[in-house]
């Protein structure tokens, strides 16, 4: 079964990437947090798969982790104290606005991996390309640069542990020499592949001064205008209610919920969660005449 919301245009997978980091990362009240990052692990999780979540969620849980306790022990704002640590106030309410923060940079996390799996080199090339073209021909570099070096370095570490001569296989000094050695071959093979590809853009006449076409397979029809539409107006609503929420609610000197009327937590909820749907639109239409994904 294809994913639905890759066939859309890339300013409209553009658009709903961009709104939904920046909405992760402008509020830490606890009804949008917990809604983002239930939403962003839904999202990842049908992207990748659960292992690919699980291995994501030990670093970023490790962090938010750190965060939550932390917190604490350098901020004691709030009346709620709970208990005392090294003569210092633990208070719920930096407790809370502590788990607030880690739970937010998770989200920001999960997002971030959406947007690896949805926005490829192509895509990303179509939106800036033509507003930024240096930029986005350096970007693209960048991106594909590093996974290559990461399949490099794994293969340079094979290749050195079947000559016996592996990093896990030494010892204090020996190790860190072992682990230098990867790095400068990874280093000269990293140079030498920037040099091939310099000589083959100069030979393609890149930077020569001549207005150069561009051919995209992406043409913006009918759905994406509506669907971009869609998004709009309800990442507007969600802004409304993240701007009234940041008004209306406080954690400092005690917790007080967000006044803000239930409509908003919908139109956020629906938004986030708008892939799934059309996922879901999808898949009901193949069953409903008789297809098997």
């Amino acid at each position: 079964m294809r994913n639905a919301f890759e066939s859309y245009h890339p300013w409209v997978i553009f658009v709903y990437l961009t709104v939904a980091m920046v909405c992760a990362m402008l509020t830490a009240q606890p009804a949008f947090v917990v809604l983002s990052f239930v939403c962003a692990s839904a999202y990842a999780v049908y992207l990748t798969n659960w292992q690919a979540y699980g291995r994501a969620m030990r670093h970023v849980g490790l962090l938010g982790l750190l965060v939550w306790l932390v917190n604490p022990l350098f901020n004691h704002r709030g009346l709620t104290v709970l208990f005392m640590c090294m003569d210092n106030p633990i208070t719920l309410e930096s407790l809370l606005y502590g788990g607030c923060t880690a739970v937010m940079l998770m989200s920001v996390w999960l997002w971030c991996i959406c947007w690896n799996q949805l926005m490829t080199t192509e895509r990303f090339l179509h939106v800036c390309g033509r507003v930024f073209p240096t930029m986005a021909l350096l970007m693209s570099i960048v991106m594909r640069m590093i996974p290559q070096a990461r399949h490099k370095a794994q293969a340079i570490a094979q290749a050195q542990q079947a000559m016996g001569l592996g990093i896990a296989q030494a010892k204090g000094k020996e190790r860190v020499r072992r682990g230098v050695r990867t790095a400068t071959v990874l280093m000269a093979l990293s140079l030498e592949n920037s040099m091939d590809t310099a000589d083959a853009m100069r030979s393609r006449g890149y930077g020569a001064g001549v207005k150069r076409t561009a051919f995209s397979p992406f043409h913006f029809r009918m759905r994406d205008g509506v669907l971009l539409c869609i998004l709009v107006l309800l990442a507007g609503t969600s802004v409304a209610g993240i701007c009234l929420g940041m008004r209306t609610a406080a954690f400092y000197p005690f917790f007080q919920a967000a006044d803000i009327s239930p409509l908003f937590y919908a139109a956020y909820a629906a938004y986030l969660s708008m892939p799934l749907l059309l996922q879901a639109k999808e898949e009901w239409s193949w069953k409903r005449f008789g297809f098997r994904g």
